[in-house]
């Protein structure tokens, strides 16, 4: 997400200096943020190319990691592109083009340091020492981070699944990977790998905190949820009106699940998306951002990967077109025992609750385009199955 689209949603530049400061004093206490040419031991910029913060004299390390990080693309027709100009931004000429005074700090952090903005956070990236330190953003509420370091510090993580440490209250540590998110990977050899690392990643997850429930009771957990979920966001967004198409795609949902003899539950990522999945050149994968893990059930997190789902544009066709498809299942599937109609309705209830609790989060002020996407999405969604 860029740093103009968290200004759509939340007062993002009213506190962009809390958030800096919070980060920040992590690493060294009593710091303050300041204009950019006020008393300040360290002028940061805005990078345009990137959306992150850097120093003006920002090391060669850095921004070679940031190159490989974003030098491909996943869209086609933009690859050759962003490739150039991804490669360009790594001779220092080029660099400081890209840049925009953005704030001042009173202690001078180097020049291996970078700042990134985040949904929920704020992270300090420090080549030097090759960490990472991550805090909510000012005014967000903490649970996301917690809930994902209780669930990082567990004694039986699976291998894709880095620990954490806690080096202050609200924040969290971890090591700098050489890795790149799957959608942006270009090694042909390692995108052949995917698919298979996939597989092996769910298969653990779905042997996680395994629960097993009947198809109405579940139906009925999610009615509940959905209901308090909705109640949630309208609270928060003062009375949104109730959207109907979501409504009777959820009840059409619940329907299909109460016919269910049992639901089986395991662990969950939550937002198990291209961008959370990253693997190293050895073809290592490594899952990141737990903060939405939660127990649902065993299709949700490929659901969410094959639909794209948290990408909402387009969303009612990839859902009509997989509910209609005369294919096998897709191999992180077949293991669900589910027909593609029971697959979707899971699916649907489990990520319409997600989509509304994301939504209402604290810090949050004004509606998210996601969610008006997710919005109008069921209705495009309620049309092409009736056609």
């Amino acid at each position: 997400m860029k740093i103009r689209e968290f200004s759509h949603r939340e007062p993002y530049e009213e506190t962009l200096r809390a958030n800096v400061r919070n980060i920040l004093s992590v690493k060294e206490r009593n710091v303050l943020v300041t204009a950019p040419g006020t008393d300040a031991a360290q002028i940061w910029y805005r990078h345009l190319l990137y959306d992150v913060y850097v120093p003006h004299n920002f090391d060669a390390e850095g921004r070679a990691w940031l190159a490989r990080l974003y030098g491909y693309a996943p869209r086609r027709e933009r690859r050759i592109p962003q490739w150039l100009v991804c490669q360009m931004s790594r001779l220092d000429p080029f660099h400081r083009l890209c840049l925009r005074p953005a704030f001042g700090t009173t202690v001078d952090f180097g020049t291996s340091s970078m700042i990134m903005p985040g949904n929920q956070r704020f992270r300090l990236y420090q080549f030097q020492d090759q960490t990472i330190l991550s805090t909510t953003k000012h005014g967000f509420s903490t649970d996301g981070l917690e809930a994902e370091c209780a669930f990082r510090q567990r004694k039986d993580l699976p291998d894709f699944v880095m620990p954490c440490r806690i080096p202050a209250p609200n924040t969290m540590e971890e090591a700098l990977l050489d890795a790149v998110p799957i959608n942006r990977i270009w090694q042909q050899s390692l995108r052949d790998q995917v698919t298979l690392r996939l597989c092996i990643v769910l298969d653990k997850l779905r042997n996680m905190d395994v629960e097993m429930t009947t198809g109405p009771r579940y139906a009925a957990i999610l009615q509940s949820a959905f209901e308090s979920a909705w109640q949630r966001l309208s609270d928060h967004f003062f009375g949104i009106t109730q959207n109907s198409q979501c409504t009777t795609l959820f009840h059409q949902a619940t329907q299909t699940i109460q016919m269910l003899k049992n639901v089986t539950l395991c662990r969950s990522h939550g937002d198990f998306q291209p961008g959370n999945l990253l693997m190293s050149p050895n073809g290592q994968m490594t899952v990141i951002d737990w903060e939405d893990t939660a127990i649902r059930s065993t299709a949700y997190d490929a659901m969410v990967y094959i639909l794209n789902a948290h990408s909402p544009n387009g969303l009612a066709d990839r859902a009509v077109a997989f509910l209609r498809s005369a294919s096998p299942l897709p191999p992180h599937l077949d293991t669900c025992g589910l027909s593609r109609a029971q697959l979707l309705a899971l699916w649907f209830c489990e990520d319409c609750i997600w989509q509304f609790q994301t939504a209402a989060r604290d810090g949050i002020y004004h509606i998210p385009d996601s969610l008006k996407s997710f919005f109008r999405e069921a209705a495009n969604a309620i049309v092409s199955i009736h056609q």
